[in-house]
């Protein structure tokens, strides 16, 4: 390649990581609002659940599709280290583990730990606490809670460490499954709590025709 199409590329790369960094600041200045300065009133509780939502979904597809397949050693530790890293939990690890970052680790890490606030267990328990004022009486479970209640079984029964093994063919099978599971419950959870909690405005029909369909005033006057 010339000079010339270097500096061209580079000048490209350069407009987009200054376009990526305005986004992170516009989102992270949103995200800052959001926790510290809105009331909590029924409007943050909704917008709270949608995060924990979207949080779970995203943790649990994001480990079923890197670590899915079992790899060479040092591969694995790689992509391990890069699932943590786009987690927020590559420190938490090193300091914990004291080792190369490894599947069963990065499982129990990003879906089981309690402490940890980008685990699928941290999205559970959040959820737990903002479902039930959204749209259920005092005395009653809501569809939702029961729905979360399933979740929280399935991965109170769920063995991690089977997660983390292999078929012969390399394949992470089980967790597979989990991870199919829990966008599955989520996806439900979400929709149920949007169905019991807004009313969906009907079709509105105008009370307007066109101009062709306007009849002229009669000018004519009362029949003698």
């Amino acid at each position: 390649r010339t000079d010339a199409d270097r500096t061209g590329r580079g000048d490209r790369d350069d407009a987009m990581t200054l376009v990526l960094n305005n986004l992170l600041h516009g989102l992270l200045s949103l995200s800052g609002l959001g926790g510290e300065s809105m009331i909590r009133d029924l409007g943050w509780k909704f917008m709270e659940a949608g995060r924990r939502i979207e949080r779970g979904i995203h943790v649990g597809v994001l480990v079923g599709s890197a670590l899915g397949t079992e790899r060479s050693a040092p591969v694995e530790s790689l992509v391990a280290e890069s699932v943590l890293s786009a987690s927020e939990s590559i420190i938490t690890s090193r300091r914990r583990y004291r080792s190369l970052a490894f599947a069963s680790a990065t499982v129990e890490l990003l879906f089981d730990d309690r402490t940890n606030p980008r685990s699928l267990r941290y999205q559970i328990d959040r959820l737990a606490d903002l479902v039930a004022p959204l749209e259920s009486p005092v005395g009653s479970m809501s569809p939702a809670e029961r729905l979360l209640d399933e979740l929280t079984e399935l991965l109170e029964e769920t063995d991690l460490a089977n997660l983390a093994a292999t078929d012969e063919l390399g394949h992470r099978r089980e967790l597979e499954r989990f991870v199919n599971a829990v966008r599955a419950d989520l996806s439900a959870i979400s929709e149920t709590i949007a169905a019991e909690s807004f009313i969906r405005p009907r079709s509105q029909h105008s009370m307007l025709g066109t101009i062709e369909q306007v009849r002229p005033l009669d000018r004519s006057g009362p029949a003698t």
